[in-house]
């Protein structure tokens, strides 16, 4: 898996390299400060993880996807939700 935290894009690679995917996600109204993670559950769910700063307040999103990229849920918390 490779994120490319800018835009929020992950690309899925197998085992050997070769591509399989690549998707662009979306992200609440940001101003600056972003900053993404993902992480991998155990049954390949991916949970992509993001903060971002919005009219001077901080905020954060969690977004499941199945292993093919397409988004399970998600949600987005504001800074008194933390």
């Amino acid at each position: 898996m490779v994120l490319e935290e800018r835009n929020l894009q992950l690309t899925k690679y197998n085992q050997c390299g070769e591509f399989q995917w690549s998707k662009k996600y979306g992200v609440m109204n940001q101003n600056c400060c972003s900053w993404n993670q993902i992480a991998l559950g155990a049954l390949d769910e991916i949970y992509l993880l993001s903060r971002q700063m919005v009219a001077q307040n901080y905020g954060f999103s969690i977004t499941a996807l199945d292993a093919s990229g397409i988004v399970l849920w998600s949600k987005n918390y504001g800074e008194t939700d933390n």
